[in-house]
């Protein structure tokens, strides 16, 4: 269970973040919502320690410590190095935690998230010939590679085209239901906050309001089929709305 107690984070002495208290369940998605510039990519980047903050990060009760937890992190532009084909973008991660080697079951489990998220007919190509929906395939199958114990989703699916994207969400759907991983899923939009979204997380004025989404018992999958689906989309969407505009 991934916990955030009064964390609080400044920028150049502006404050950005403040008091923000969530709990992440274990094996459960949290989608953060917020309009641009308000702290969501922020407060990932406290989770992954990269910046300063205060507060608490834990993991279970404990402070979240990163030689101990596994954390995968796929950025809006899937971080994928250029230099290096899909094969080994994918095994990086593995290797760097590895003194460079990858073991027989290591690199049997790379070959099988290849092969389950359909790109072993592409890891020898480099990403600058793959399409969106490729690139997001191949950052999904770095990060389970790691097998996380904590997955941080940034705007996943800001570089897909509309024809891409709803495989790409189905795609993804089965991937946290198979490898059941505490997920923050960082997105502007609301329809994929609760398509994704077992809670959702509203960031507005420094702070965050916490709510169950309508749709938790209904399976990800079938959610935007919902005949409930519209009605509750709008609902959510004029109060986070008349939220923001208090702003």
């Amino acid at each position: 269970m991934l916990t955030l107690n009064n964390l609080s984070i400044k920028r150049n002495n502006k404050l950005i973040l403040k008091n923000i208290n969530l709990t992440i369940p274990n094996a459960a998605t949290t989608a953060i919502i917020g309009p641009s510039g308000i702290g969501k990519t922020t407060l990932i980047s406290a989770i992954c320690q990269l910046i300063s903050y205060s507060g608490d990060i834990l993991w279970d009760g404990h402070k979240l410590n990163l030689k101990k937890q596994t954390i995968a992190w796929v950025p809006q532009d899937f971080g994928l190095l250029p230099w290096f084909d899909v094969h080994k973008n994918i095994s990086l991660g593995i290797k760097i935690r590895n003194n460079d080697k990858l073991n027989a079951n290591q690199a049997e489990l790379v070959e099988q998230i290849e092969n389950k998220l359909g790109i072993s007919d592409i890891k020898h190509k480099f990403p600058n010939e793959l399409s969106g929906g490729q690139k997001q395939r191949v950052a999904l199958a770095k990060a389970f590679c790691l097998k996380p114990e904590i997955l941080l989703l940034d705007e996943p699916f800001s570089a897909l085209d509309t024809v891409v994207k709803q495989t790409a969400e189905n795609l993804l759907l089965e991937q946290l239901a198979t490898f059941q991983i505490t997920t923050l899923m960082i997105t502007h939009s609301l329809e994929e906050a609760l398509i994704f979204g077992d809670q959702l997380f509203v960031l507005s004025n420094k702070t965050g309001q916490l709510r169950e989404n309508p749709l938790k018992s209904v399976n990800p999958k079938d959610r935007r089929d919902n005949p409930e689906f519209s009605k509750i989309l709008a609902d959510i969407q004029k109060e986070v709305i008349d939220l923001w505009r208090v702003e």
